[in-house]
């Protein structure tokens, strides 16, 4: 997209330069959409059944706004992860012994 981005700003335009690259940035869309789908199709094929009722019943939820959508958890958890990093900088600056917020931290990743 730089590149077609940085043809189409030139005074006189290789029009058949950027039609060129347009097909190479339509070709990459292709293929990263196709592996995204095929990524959902290799997950949904080995839910089991109890698997696939449950996420029926989440969808469903999310549809009728009982439960937030995952874009809505997404958001709120990058803001919780922000506060946390600016609150152990802040103790980091005033000095404060950090080995327990290591061990939080670490018990997060074993589990």
């Amino acid at each position: 997209m730089e590149a077609l981005g940085a043809l189409l700003k030139k005074d006189e335009v290789d029009e058949q330069g950027a039609l060129a690259q347009f097909d190479r940035v339509l070709n990459e869309e292709r293929d990263i959409k196709r592996a995204h789908l095929a990524l959902v199709l290799g997950i949904k094929n080995r839910l089991s059944t109890e698997q696939e009722i449950k996420l029926r019943e989440i969808k469903s939820k999310i549809a009728a706004g009982q439960l937030p959508s995952p874009e809505a958890v997404q958001r709120v958890l990058e803001g919780k992860l922000k506060n946390v990093q600016e609150g152990v900088q802040g103790w980091q600056n005033e000095g404060r012994d950090l080995s327990k917020v290591a061990e939080v931290i670490d018990g997060l990743r074993s589990s």
